[in-house]
């Protein structure tokens, strides 16, 4: 059995590790409760489980994982006869919705993964836990490897989950199709003609696989960059705007400041404040 914390991040703040591990467990071992500070991402690579929920329970066998979201309390029992082996993975950072999102992980819903590659993954991971920049480009990288592992999911594994069904496809288009043409002023009717579906049943539809509404996602998205664009750049109000699909800069500052609680200008300052 391997875990461990990693260091906390100087460059990639957006998007980092919290942690990673590997658990090997004896059975009927229980774990937590506990409330989960980040994105947990357990996959099996053996044996089998079950994640409790606060409200569910969520039974998992080798190749399949499920993402734990921050402020769920959580507990995880391996089985009495063919106990697990699992892989774990804390994400954190202003990002990281957006990539659990752009997955398809919802709270507590299983999916398909390459267990035994992950736990591979996580092998290196625990050599690169030292501090040091070279580290830190290091680890980042590896954290992309293992959201490629899993965008890549459980194909032709046993017990890996079913492929997304075409609902889930369409949903996956749209958010694709949101995330490349955010900053060309698109509207969810333009979402909606892309993937060639009725705007109320992509609406319906998104909801459903996404936990949100098609509308909130793509407010959400354009924020997350305009947010981005402010701390790291010197354009203007209204550059940072248009960048992010906001013609009107006074919409663009209402919306920011009912989601950061700051208007733009008062949110760069601060930022620049603190570092």
């Amino acid at each position: 059995m391997h875990e461990g914390k990693l260091q906390a991040p100087t460059v990639y703040t957006d998007l980092h590790f919290s942690g990673c591990g590997v658990f090997r467990c004896v059975p009927s071992e229980v774990q937590g409760p506990a409330v989960s500070a980040s994105f947990c991402l357990l996959c099996v690579s053996a044996g089998k489980g079950e994640v409790r929920l606060s409200d569910a329970a969520c039974a998992l066998s080798a190749g399949q994982g499920v993402v734990v979201y921050p402020g769920c309390t959580f507990s995880l029992a391996s089985d009495e006869f063919d106990p697990w082996t699992y892989f774990w993975l804390a994400v954190d950072g202003r990002s990281a919705l957006d990539c659990m999102k752009a997955l398809g992980f919802g709270a507590g819903e299983p999916f398909g993964c390459d267990g035994a590659s992950l736990c591979a993954l996580a092998g290196e991971a625990k050599q690169l836990g030292g501090p040091g920049l070279e580290n830190e480009f290091l680890l980042q990288a590896l954290l992309y490897r293992m959201f490629a592992c899993l965008a890549r999911g459980g194909a032709g594994m046993e017990g890996a989950a079913a492929p997304p069904d075409r609902e889930s496809l369409h949903v996956r288009r749209a958010a694709e199709f949101i995330r490349t043409h955010y900053a060309d002023g698109i509207t969810v009717a333009d979402v909606a003609k892309h993937v060639s579906l009725n705007r109320s049943y992509l609406s319906t539809l998104f909801q459903s696989v996404m936990g949100t509404s098609p509308q909130e996602y793509l407010s959400h998205y354009r924020l997350s960059r305009a947010e981005e664009h402010l701390m790291h750049s010197d354009a203007s109000i209204a550059t940072v705007a248009r960048s992010c699909g906001y013609q009107d800069p006074q919409v663009f500052s209402k919306a920011f400041r009912q989601r950061y609680g700051l208007t733009p200008v008062k949110y760069r300052a601060a930022g620049r404040e603190k570092g």
